[in-house]
């Protein structure tokens, strides 16, 4: 052939080309037996390849001297087959490995020429009919339309506006693009590269002319001297000299291996990120492939997956997601601490609902990392000049050293020294919330285990963090479980019981605070570091109530360390766990400072001790109670606390809707964990809306009739407590006293107090709701019981209990509601079809001979006198009229 110009050595060991080189001499044609042009394809897996090989190609072409060699690439020579073809003098390169990247380094030869007339011309000129597809002809048009067809300027514009996608709009909306090739997936991803290419370099490119930019890169792409090529290959021809591969050989070539896993990825890439950017631990190759894997491995069948839970014997065959999904965990927690508090990638890092609503194939890769600002990888031998630089690469070396501490934590945990990092499973649960971690998702619809909250994340934290940085004072302690640990545990406890925690941004909050308190404990001691403290802990996302009460309680135990059991026993109570500040307001210690408190002598402990001792057992019987019996259908806690005064929640200042307190002990909001969280310190502003609550628990544990000793005793006790109120109290409360029936019908326990002294209950917070007003309801379901027909509308004002009959087809009503003199009001009216009162002379007359003393309207002074006299007239009106 006239223009041949390899050699006998470059058929054996390959010779070094490019794009424009190879397409010199021959054409290329990707063959049937190729896959489609994967590159394009818009999936995490396949973004985290290209567009770090499209930086890399771009960092190589801005630099002067930079070069790229893109390995080898196989193919063989053929003759034409196209009888077109049969004059022309060259032959058909045709590619058994390598045509991703002979299609992307077409599309970036084509996308840097149409900033420039002469290149694109150049670029026409020389790929006409030498770049095709045989997969699909749609492909080839393609190809060779954009080579043809494509005015340069249209494609610029839409570039330098900025858009989104830009070129594949602009090319669909050509008249030479079929819409039937949008279901062309190399077509497809030929779209999808351009536009990544373009986004790419609009980035380098930045604030620079972009023409004189793109011809310079294109320069550099077509030098007539190979070696002066900044991206170039070694082609090896396998069917000329000693090669003849078969189209059987190449399917078994391309389909060698079993693809690399993401975890597997994953690894690859972040061990070597590591050894370029970081001075983390050289170890962790090792470790990772080593001792780690062995822990995780014996672990891997703590969780079984809903499919496997009936067989007798499972095993997990690898332990890959396991491993991923605990550096998932602490990438997060470290660069919620390091990043800023609007940063919005947090939701994805912490795969909340907010951003698995917005991407349902979200898939955290390491790609993905670099593009949220986890990973920040720099060019090879980057020096930080700048405070930024200095502070990405510090970054660097905190988020990989989480994941080595976060695994070297799991290891010792499980290790010779097991024993020495047990902590109470009140403060935390080690193997079930390392399961929940290990297991979260891990056999996808089939995981038993869905979602990882903000609490599991956070105590995970906190303990990794301790065990690693204090390893070797765990490690030498002389007794199984180290104090300090413990103690830490159950301040990080104690802190995120308090706060509801909704969100990526309480969560970072919580975080960072932790992470200051962790920081300044200098020899780990909470106790110490709380107790010495000179001033209040502020900016904190915790209630300050919380913070003040664990000073206090540190300063306690620094004290006495007797403290430390009864304080610990309080805190550790099932239903509402870290709150024991009430005791201490019980107890008579909320106000004492710390200047006091270390002059006590032992004998005053023990006296304050004894009594917050006493309150403690009270409130553990009745807690007991609460837990194990049905406490709500008579609601015996609730009228006991109502007897002593009003411990409802007001909603706020201006409203009249309160909360009764939600019947569920340990639920989060308007409940009782959360009144009890009052604890009378300093105020105690977050929480005073609770004081009238927790003044009304204290009366109830203080009672004379209080004697907690079994279940029994507390159920007798609260009924005393009751019965006794009953005697005394006649105000808007005593029907809830004394009729637990009415508190059925505050079905999202809330009511509603006017100033006069009128309570309604209602169904629903918001209006629109039935409303019984206590007085009334009390009376009718008293009238039910005895079998009369009144009847009780629970909408307009004001309610009353009502009597409906007929007087020669004339409809009547006979209404009782209770007045704020607290007597009972009977009064009979006339109505019409659309039941608004009538009153004339007739209707008068009736309803005056029905009624005592010929009036519309008489009064009984207690409910007893009032059931009476309803009872009575029923019999009179049912005897002589029809009830309706």
């Amino acid at each position: 052939m006239s223009n041949k110009i390899f050699k006998e050595s470059d058929i054996q060991q390959g010779k070094k080309s490019c794009l424009w080189h190879l397409t010199t001499e021959n054409a290329i044609v990707i063959p049937i037996i190729q896959r489609d042009y994967a590159q394009g394809r818009s999936n995490d897996d396949v973004r985290q390849i290209r567009e770090p090989f499209l930086k890399k190609l771009f960092e190589v072409l801005d630099s002067k001297e930079g070069k790229q060699e893109l390995d080898f690439i196989y193919g063989s020579l053929e003759k034409p087959k196209d009888i077109s073809l049969k004059n022309v003098n060259y032959e058909n390169f045709v590619p058994l490995d390598g045509q991703q990247r002979l299609t992307t380094l077409f599309l970036l030869h084509w996308f840097l020429s149409i900033w420039n007339d002469a290149s694109f011309r150049l670029m026409r000129m020389h790929f006409i009919g030498r770049f095709s597809y045989m997969t699909r002809l749609s492909s080839t048009e393609f190809c060779e339309r954009i080579l043809e067809y494509v005015h340069p300027k249209d494609i610029v514009d839409s570039i330098n506006q900025g858009g989104k996608a830009p070129i594949s709009k602009t090319l669909k909306n050509e008249g030479w693009f079929h819409d039937q090739w949008k279901n062309d997936p190399t077509v497809s991803g030929m779209l999808t590269m351009l536009d990544t290419i373009s986004y790419l370099f609009n980035n380098i490119s930045r604030g620079i002319n972009r023409e004189v930019k793109a011809k310079a890169f294109f320069k550099r792409l077509i030098c007539k001297d190979v070696e002066d090529v900044a991206i170039t290959f070694n082609l090896l021809y396998l069917n000329k000299g000693d090669f003849h591969l078969s189209d059987e050989l190449y399917i078994k070539m391309n389909s060698r291996g079993k693809p690399l896993s993401d975890f597997e990825t994953f690894k690859a890439r972040f061990e070597s990120f590591m050894t370029k950017s970081t001075s983390v631990n050289s170890d962790f190759a090792g470790n990772i492939d080593g001792k780690w894997a062995d822990v995780f491995w014996n672990m891997r069948n703590n969780v079984r997956p809903k499919s496997e839970e009936d067989k007798p014997v499972y095993y997990r065959d690898n332990t890959d997601g396991m491993m991923m999904n605990v550096i998932k965990v602490a990438l997060a927690n470290k660069y919620a601490i390091l990043a800023n508090s609007n940063d919005n990638g947090l939701d994805e890092l912490f795969e909340s609902q907010v951003a698995k609503k917005a991407n349902p194939n979200m898939h955290l890769t390491f790609y993905r990392y670099t593009e949220l600002g986890v990973f920040n990888e720099d060019k090879d031998g980057c020096i930080f000049e700048d405070e930024e630089q200095k502070k990405r690469h510090n970054n660097n070396e905190s988020v990989c050293q989480s994941v080595y501490d976060a695994l070297s934590f799991i290891c010792d945990l499980k290790g010779d020294f097991a024993e020495k990092y047990k902590v109470d499973k009140e403060f935390i649960n080690i193997e079930e919330q390392l399961n929940i971690i290990m297991f979260y998702g891990i056999d996808g619809r089939n995981s038993k285990i869905t979602s990882i909250t903000y609490q599991t994340r956070l105590l995970f934290w906190a303990m990794s963090e301790y065990c690693v940085k204090f390893k070797n004072a765990i490690q030498k302690c002389d007794e199984d479980g180290y104090l300090p640990l413990n103690r830490w545990m159950r301040f990080v406890r104690n802190m995120v019981e308090s706060t509801e925690i909704n969100g990526v941004s309480d969560m970072q909050k919580a975080l960072k605070y932790l992470n200051f308190v962790f920081s300044s404990m200098g020899d780990g001691d909470i106790i110490y570091y709380l107790s010495h403290l000179t001033s209040s802990l502020e900016c904190t996302p915790f209630p300050q109530s919380q913070i003040k009460e664990e000073i206090l309680k540190a300063q306690l135990i620094a004290c006495d360390n007797n403290w430390e059991k009864s304080i610990t026993e309080a805190d550790n109570v099932t239903a509402w766990p870290g709150r024991s500040g009430y005791l201490m307001y019980f107890s008579g210690l909320s106000e004492k400072k710390y200047q006091d408190i270390s002059k006590w002598d032992t004998s005053t402990h023990k006296k304050y001790r004894d009594l917050f001792d006493t309150y403690k057992k009270k409130m553990d019987m009745l807690l007991s109670y609460l837990e194990r019996t049905e406490f709500r259908t008579d609601c015996l806690f609730e009228r006991a606390m109502l007897s002593q005064g009003c411990y409802f929640r007001k909603e706020d200042n201006r409203s009249i809707i309160y909360s009764m307190m939600d019947q569920s002990i340990n639920s989060r909001s308007y409940s009782f964990r959360q009144m009890v969280q009052f604890n009378g310190i300093d105020c105690n502003d977050d929480y005073s809306i609770y004081k009238d609550g927790v003044e009304c628990l204290k009366a109830v544990l203080n009672d004379s009739n209080c004697l907690f000793s079994d279940i029994e005793q507390v159920k007798e006790s609260l009924r005393n407590i009751i019965n006794e109120a009953k005697k005394q109290i006649f105000d808007w409360r005593w029907p809830l006293l004394v009729n637990p029936r009415i508190w059925h019908e505050a079905w999202q326990r809330f009511i509603w107090l006017n100033d006069n002294g009128t309570a309604w209950v209602v169904r629903q917070k918001g209006g629109g709701t039935n409303q019984y007003e206590t007085w009334s309801y009390h009376l009718h379901l008293l009238l039910t019981e005895k079998g009369l027909r009144y009847g009780y509308y629970p909408h307009g004002y004001p309610r009353h209990t009502v009597l409906t009959f007929k007087v020669n087809d004339q409809k009547y009503q006979l209404m009782i509601r209770h007045t704020s003199s607290r007597r009972w009001r009977f009064e009979m009216i006339a109505v019409d079809e659309n039941w608004q009162a009538i009153n004339d002379l007739d209707t008068r007359k009736v309803i005056c001979g029905l009624m005592p003393n010929n009036s519309q309207v008489f009064y009984k002074d207690n409910i007893h006198d009032a059931i009476i006299w309803a009872y009575a007239m029923q019999q009179f009106i049912e005897k002589n009229y029809k009830l309706v």
